[in-house]
């Protein structure tokens, strides 16, 4: 994660998509603030994820996005600088006592089945909300350098696919989209609130 302070996104569409991103990342922590280890770890069968697995998706992902934007273009490695994913500096696998192995592509979940994915054993919720908000917080910090002229400038995805900077990151709402709605069903089955707006 660099240093230097970042510049406010745009008001175009760059600045307004950054912001629906930096909404997604709040409502997330914000819906699973007040649930408790086991409603986090709750699930309504062995091939359904629990809220914690969700949650650990989106920010993996939102991780990754960070450092990936910081290296997309030249521009953008000026603006913020080199950055690695919290997830790697921090040996957060090793840490929680997980075999980087089996946890899916680029160690994020992606492409583990139902099973493996609801049988993930990940940690309580200090440490998941604890990675969760620093990897929403650079992600927030990524997103909201994009200017318009950025959004459109030519790069590679997270999965080596052509695109420009802004199809990465309405990739990354997309999924977090998916992911926040999934804590919300997850959230209502339990009796909970199953929404994550007031």
């Amino acid at each position: 994660m660099g240093e230097q302070p970042a510049r406010q996104a745009s008001t175009g569409m760059a600045g307004t998509i950054a912001r629906r991103v930096q909404e997604i990342h709040a409502l997330a922590l914000a819906i699973v603030a007040d649930l408790a280890d086991a409603q986090l770890a709750w699930s309504p069968g062995p091939a359904a994820p629990a809220i914690r697995f969700h949650l650990w998706r989106l920010a993996r992902w939102a991780d990754r996005m960070q450092a990936h934007l910081a290296g997309a273009t030249a521009e953008l490695t000026v603006q913020l600088g080199a950055a690695q994913e919290i997830w790697s500096v921090e040996r957060l696998a090793a840490g929680w006592g997980l075999v980087a192995d089996s946890l899916g592509f680029g160690e994020s979940g992606m492409g583990l089945d139902d099973t493996a994915s609801a049988a993930l054993p990940l940690p309580g919720k200090a440490a998941l909300l604890a990675y969760a908000t620093r990897a929403f917080a650079a992600a927030d910090r990524a997103v909201g350098v994009l200017d318009d002229t950025q959004f459109a400038t030519p790069c590679r995805d997270l999965l080596g696919r052509e695109t420009t900077v802004g199809g990465a990151v309405l990739n990354h709402l997309l999924h977090a989209s998916r992911h926040l709605g999934m804590i919300e069903a997850l959230c209502g089955v339990q009796g909970l609130r199953g929404t994550a707006t007031r």
